[in-house]
């Protein structure tokens, strides 16, 4: 049986499905962005190896009935605490899902994309970083650009990103002193990464089929392989 993370992100595939596929991501891992681009929101290949807009799970559980009907998706978020970057752009995420859940898409997508450029989030920049400078960057520029391609409307936008700024800072719980005081968020990072121990994954970027790691995995898989797997399973 495949174990329970909270706060978990079904993403594809009814509820109710017999068979869980779990993706492990984390935000300052290359094998994560290359996994959630080729499997959740694109780009990725089609079955002859051309370059699509889509995901490859997106494509076929939207396609085929019989997937949706076997089996569910779910994104988990496996933190790597000894890495500021993942622990910050983590505890921003839970925040997200928190209070604005609709958003953390856009915000996942942006912080993947910061990799590719000088405004990444690994060691060798964040190290440089206090967390609270860290927590300010990715509320108020990255969470903020991701609202900017939403419906939001421009005069919103200020008090969501206010919400998510909260959520994550010292102040946010004035009332106690060190050692107790602590983001909001903090009891559920802190459940989260207690989970990630006993999760079935030891590095993020990987998949489990039902609890068990697909050994032959890559994060690169496209609709091909894909397809082949879960027909596989699903014989």
């Amino acid at each position: 049986m495949a174990v329970s993370l909270r706060p978990s992100l079904r993403v594809f595939g009814n509820v109710g499905a017999p068979n869980t596929l779990e993706l492990f991501i984390d935000f300052a891992c290359p094998r994560s962005k290359q996994l959630v681009e080729s499997s959740i929101t694109g780009p990725s290949t089609d079955a002859t190896g051309t370059t699509v807009t889509y995901g490859a799970l997106a494509v076929l559980f939207y396609i085929d009935y019989d997937i949706q009907n076997s089996v569910k998706v779910i994104v988990r978020p496996f933190i790597q605490a000894a890495h500021l970057g993942s622990k910050v752009t983590h505890e921003v995420a839970l925040a997200v899902l928190s209070a604005h859940p609709e958003h953390f898409w856009g915000y996942a997508t942006k912080v993947f994309a910061a990799q590719d450029t000088d405004n990444h989030y690994f060691d060798i920049r964040v190290d440089e970083m206090t967390p609270t400078n860290l927590r300010a960057e990715l509320c108020n520029t990255v969470f903020a650009s991701a609202l900017t391609s939403t419906s939001v409307a421009k005069a919103d936008r200020p008090a969501i990103v206010e919400t998510i700024s909260t959520l994550v800072s010292q102040k946010s719980v004035p009332n106690l002193k060190p050692p107790e005081k602590n983001i909001i968020i903090s009891d559920t990072f802190k459940q989260v990464v207690q989970k990630c121990r006993h999760c079935p994954a030891s590095v993020p970027g990987v998949a489990a089929w039902n609890g068990t790691l697909i050994p032959d995995f890559s994060p690169l898989w496209g609709q091909l392989e894909w397809g082949s797997y879960l027909k596989s399973k699903l014989l």
